[in-house]
């Protein structure tokens, strides 16, 4: 029976000798701007939670529901290496869980399993670059794993510098499942049928959002704008967050729009599951290095013309006709030979 290993990354305290040595630091320009946002950040959080309570997005009656857990929360590599597992493998994946910082690597890298197999399925490193010190001890933290499965890539090229030229890239475990899966298993059957309104997700990290064309789109067309956000406040200012933000709230919403706007990895994913018109606003900054994922899917399936380009026009983009027979073929031929991998290993 397969289980979640709950685990919480704990920051590690910073003594007084460490911060009078780094003290210089706190004065540099871009440290206190930086201070600055994120107070800011703290307060229009706690105006946003006032209206909005977190607590009723039921994370965690979701996780309770569906997910079988392990019965502790584990919080270092020791209390992970001192447990008794009666497990056969360990399977790490599928989030970024190889963006972490060094301190936190022999925990996403399985260094505490001791007599069972290690596998990597559809990790990231979510970023497109690694830092010397990262790639020199890759190799190593590779090295124990039976198999290694990425999300992307570039994912893919770092695993191979390390020495794993097994290393294939494989689907999202989202995408393993077909759209009647979630459909029966979390909305009880019951798909609703579509809803005039633009389905808007997304998560909170730098983004060229066009408001004024996704208003004007919505206008033109009679269009509600149904709109989830990730954390608190993606785009609060400009509409007003949807009333019930729970995951089958939003699965439920994403299926019944008629077009889909969204910056999230797993909106795109949502989005072609559900077989929505969609648009995917790629993330800018230091965050640059996170459309790899979303950009490799796409390029895969033959969808790259959904992202939003400087030279882009919004409505033009949204209202081009996809092939989904086509799509679906594709989307058939990742899944068996990623569903190959799995059973292969195991």
């Amino acid at each position: 029976m397969p289980f979640l290993v709950r685990y919480i990354a704990q920051i590690p305290k910073v003594g007084l000798k460490y911060r009078l040595m780094h003290f210089w630091r706190y004065l540099n320009i871009s440290h206190i701007i930086a201070y600055i946002r994120y107070r800011f950040g703290l307060m229009r959080d706690a105006k946003y939670y006032k209206k909005h309570n977190p607590e009723l997005r039921k994370f965690e009656q979701f996780r309770n529901r569906y997910i079988i857990q392990s019965p502790k929360i584990y919080l270092s590599l020791e209390e992970l290496e001192a447990e008794d597992w009666d497990a056969d493998a360990f399977v790490v994946g599928s989030d970024q869980v190889w963006n972490c910082p060094a301190i936190h690597r022999p925990i996403y890298f399985l260094q505490f399993v001791r007599n069972a197999k290690r596998i990597a399925y559809a990790a990231s490193f979510g970023k497109n670059e690694l830092d010397e010190e990262y790639k020199s001890d890759l190799p190593d933290l590779l090295r124990k794993f039976c198999a290694v499965g990425v999300r992307e890539d570039r994912g893919l090229e770092f695993c191979q510098e390390a020495g794993r030229n097994d290393a294939v890239v494989v689907c999202d475990p989202t995408l393993l499942l077909t759209k009647q899966f979630y459909v029966d298993n979390l909305l009880d059957g019951c798909c609703t049928s579509e809803s005039n309104h633009l389905f808007c997700y997304l998560i909170n990290w730098q983004t060229r959002i066009p408001m004024t064309d996704i208003k004007r789109f919505a206008y033109d067309n009679s269009l509600d704008i149904r709109y989830f956000n990730a954390h608190a406040l993606e785009l609060s200012d400009f509409v007003e967050p949807y009333d019930d933000l729970t995951i089958e709230s939003w699965l439920r919403s994403l299926i019944s729009s008629r077009y889909v706007c969204t910056n999230s990895f797993h909106g795109v994913i949502f989005s072609i599951l559900m077989h929505r018109s969609f648009i995917v606003l790629p993330l800018q900054g230091i965050y640059s290095g996170m459309n790899s994922r979303i950009n490799a899917l796409l390029d895969r399936l033959g969808l790259s013309d959904r992202i939003f380009r400087e030279d882009s026009n919004f409505e033009r983009v949204l209202n081009m006709p996809i092939d989904w027979g086509d799509v679906e073929l594709r989307l058939n031929e990742f899944r068996e030979s990623s569903e190959s991998f799995l059973k292969k290993v195991i």
